[in-house]
């Protein structure tokens, strides 16, 4: 088969680049063929000649006979390749879209650090603890809870610090109170004149001045206690991981 002919379909091949690009190199691979088919049994014998004399036209002859016969047979295959890739393409573009999202990404840390069922609530603490850090995935979410009602002041507690929201948005400017569990001595209940208190003692250090002991107002007593569990059991977690080795410090160990 001639060398024209040859580099002429591997130019349309290589120049394809989308689905329908493909397909359209099939189509003039298969036309490219069948004029190949056609006009083989004069252009061969000619440009046989031009180069070898009486040689070269035998030759050239001989290769437009087989040209006649194969060009046609290649043009075929050329149209089913180029078929075949749009198709492909158009597959593969098309998985790449992604589907919208059914629900928000479930909260992947429990209680003993298992997977828990899918909540639509902590879903949504989780995004709200995502959208206030900024993606950090090393602070996971604990437990979110409303403490009063009036200016919506919640909890949001995670696994290495409390934060307190007014309005429960995921905004810095919102933080009234950051406490970093590192920091954290104790939280207790406490009542004064029918009305329920968060204390949020802080660790003192050798030499420091006294710190003031901020109190958070809850509605309820019940929110009150409950809150108070929630950032012990975060503060106890977080200490109880600051106490396990790793994997690359057990093997810096050894």
């Amino acid at each position: 088969m001639d060398r024209n002919y040859q580099d002429r379909q591997e130019q349309l091949k290589t120049s394809a680049q989308s689905s329908k690009g493909h397909l359209l190199a099939g189509v003039k691979g298969f036309g490219n063929g069948l004029f190949g088919a056609m006009t083989s049994m004069f252009t061969q014998p000619y440009d046989g000649f031009k180069e070898d004399g009486i040689e070269g036209f035998v030759t050239g002859l001989g290769k437009g006979v087989i040209g006649t016969v194969t060009k046609p047979v290649v043009g075929v295959l050329d149209l089913a390749s180029g078929a075949a890739n749009a198709i492909k393409d158009t597959s593969s573009s098309c998985s790449r879209i992604s589907p919208p999202p059914v629900r928000l990404p479930r909260c992947c840390h429990g209680a003993g650090m298992l997977l828990p069922a899918y909540s639509k609530n902590q879903a949504k603490s989780q995004k709200l603890l995502h959208d206030l850090n900024k993606k950090n995935l090393d602070e996971f979410f604990i437990a979110v809870e409303q403490l009063r009602r009036e200016d919506n002041l919640t909890s949001l507690i995670t696994s290495t610090q409390v934060y307190f929201l007014l309005g429960g948005m995921p905004d810095s400017s919102n933080i009234i109170l950051r406490v970093p569990h590192k920091d954290l001595f104790q939280c207790l209940v406490v009542e004064n004149n029918g009305r329920y208190y968060l204390e949020v003692i802080r660790v003192q250090t050798t030499g420091s001045d006294p710190q003031r002991v901020p109190q958070i107002r809850c509605d309820k007593l019940a929110v009150a206690e409950r809150v108070s569990q929630q950032i012990t059991y975060a503060r106890n977690l977080y200490e109880e991981q600051q106490h396990t080795l790793t994997t690359s410090e057990t093997e810096d160990s050894t």
